[in-house]
């Protein structure tokens, strides 16, 4: 595994806390990102770029906080009914980051790979889901530092 450095994440939370967001939900988060994500919620990975289907290198953008915070939108609020009606997007989606530019990481449920959900590209304006790859593991596999720096 690549090594990461998560910046600007917040207090650590608990197993029940996480499993309080999960069985709100009606899921159970993949195991390759929960205990992570207990760690790091809020927080933004350096290198944060990853390689899209096409070639083009997008940003990771950050966790999910599990706390309400005026500046980032929040894991179980993101993840409403509402959010997902505005955004035309299945229930069996689960957002856990959004980018810069308003756009969503996703655990697609639907889309299973040995018990683990596919991570899913959804932009915001168009709906169009993208597969990125199977597992969040390999997602952090792909992040690297842009192309450009020396």
């Amino acid at each position: 595994m690549k090594k990461i450095i998560w910046e600007y994440k917040r207090t650590p939370v608990t197993e029940e806390v996480l499993s309080e967001k999960e069985k709100f939900l009606g899921i159970r988060l993949p195991d390759d990102f929960r205990g992570l994500f207990m760690v790091n919620h809020g927080a933004e990975p350096i290198p944060d770029l990853y390689y899209a289907p096409n070639g083009n290198s997008r940003s990771f953008g950050a966790l999910l906080p599990l706390e309400e915070d005026e500046q980032r939108m929040e894991f179980t609020e993101a993840n409403s009914p509402y959010m997902k009606k505005e955004h035309d997007m299945p229930n069996k989606m689960v957002i856990f980051s959004i980018d810069p530019a308003g756009n969503f990481l996703c655990f697609d449920y639907n889309q299973l790979n040995n018990g683990y959900p596919a991570i899913i590209f959804w932009d915001h304006e168009d709906g169009v889901p993208e597969k990125i790859c199977n597992t969040f593991a390999e997602l952090l596999n792909m992040l690297h530092e842009d192309d450009d720096e020396d």
